[in-house]
């Protein structure tokens, strides 16, 4: 199932006028996944970039949103860990997005890949090169950052990302 252009427009506007509630994270995934996932679900994922630390099954829920399908424990913590508790050294950073499906990474990709996900501030490049090497349209590279975690973008970075 895929949002039309128009709601994920729709889901991109209310981020921007107001608070991310459940709709809208529901939505904001749904965009950037193959699949539907109720409530419960995406607002637990979305809690994950968000919030703090979960048990190794939530981890793993998170794992399978990104569509590298079950994984075993220790590839599944090592994604948690990028996301939820602090800087990995090069290798596993880069080991855990070979996992991700972003392909091999050179050590500057990589990194910048881990700033994108530490919450930190994001440019259109590297918003872009996050997701595989391809650019996305503005709908998607939008929602992802609702996914992510950052909150309300500003029309400035939303500009950018157009004229890309």
């Amino acid at each position: 199932m895929r949002l039309s252009r128009i709601h994920r427009l729709s889901v991109l506007i209310e981020v921007l006028v107001g608070g991310i509630d459940a709709v809208v994270c529901s939505a904001a995934l749904l965009v950037r996944v193959v699949g539907v996932f109720d409530v419960d679900v995406c607002c637990t994922v979305f809690g994950v970039f968000g919030v703090g630390m979960f048990d190794v099954d939530v981890c793993c829920v998170v794992c399978v949103v990104f569509g590298v399908g079950v994984l075993d424990v220790d590839v599944c913590c090592a994604v948690f860990d990028v996301f939820g508790v602090g800087v990995l050294d090069v290798d596993g950073c880069c080991a855990v997005f070979v996992e991700l499906g972003a392909g091999v990474l050179d050590v500057d990709v990589c990194c910048a890949m881990f700033v994108v996900f530490g919450a930190g501030v994001l440019d259109v490049d590297v918003c872009c090169a996050v997701f595989g090497a391809v650019v996305l349209d503005v709908d998607v590279c939008c929602a992802v950052f609702v996914v992510f975690g950052e909150g309300v973008l500003d029309v400035e970075k939303k500009i950018k990302i157009i004229n890309k």
